[in-house]
């Protein structure tokens, strides 16, 4: 373990605690060891015109994660769902897949469902609707089953994120509750 004081392991029960960025290559000497000093990703992104770079860690550090943390939000699963159309699996499901060869029987997470389904929209060259919002038996097939076959009982919740909507187009309290309630 890297540093005793980084570990937020016992707390009282019921409470968890995690984080959503598991690989943070600058918490090497807390909550990483120097044994992935040489296994760094590093990759420039941009951002409003301004550059930056991310450094990340293996996957297989997630073993040394949980020695700090019960709980993880892995957010990758927003982008796309676990399998394709065709019910091959994607490039996320192989990452997921790597997260639970990694992850110990008693860790917890918390996936980001598929913006395809938690979206009304997306915005391509223009407001488009999303025909896959709350698709019920896409979510189901193509990412919640998946999912809990892969992780079993470390699946703790699915967190739906919605798109930004300015306030005009967004619909009322009442309506959003029904709709998510259908």
């Amino acid at each position: 373990m890297a540093h005793a004081e980084y570990n937020f392991r016992d707390l009282p029960d019921g409470l968890l605690f995690g984080t959503a960025s598991l690989g943070y290559a600058a918490w090497i000497g807390q909550i990483y060891t120097n044994q992935w000093t040489e296994s760094i990703k590093k990759r420039t992104k941009s951002l409003k015109g301004k550059k930056y770079k991310e450094e990340t860690l293996p996957i297989a550090s997630v073993e040394e994660y949980f020695e700090h943390f019960h709980f993880a939000e892995i957010d990758f699963t927003f982008y796309n769902p676990l399998l394709k159309e065709d019910g091959e699996p994607s490039g996320s499901f192989f990452t997921l897949l790597q997260y639970a060869k990694h992850a110990p029987s008693d860790a917890r997470v918390v996936l980001k469902a598929p913006q395809l389904y938690s979206a009304r929209g997306f915005w391509r060259g223009g407001w488009q609707y999303n025909d896959q919002y709350l698709n019920v038996e896409g979510i189901n097939d193509r990412f919640l089953h998946p999912a809990i076959n892969m992780l079993g009982e470390r699946l703790s919740g699915v967190l739906f994120q919605q798109e930004y909507t300015r306030k005009a187009s967004s619909p009322s309290p009442n309506e959003n509750i029904e709709e998510l309630d259908s």
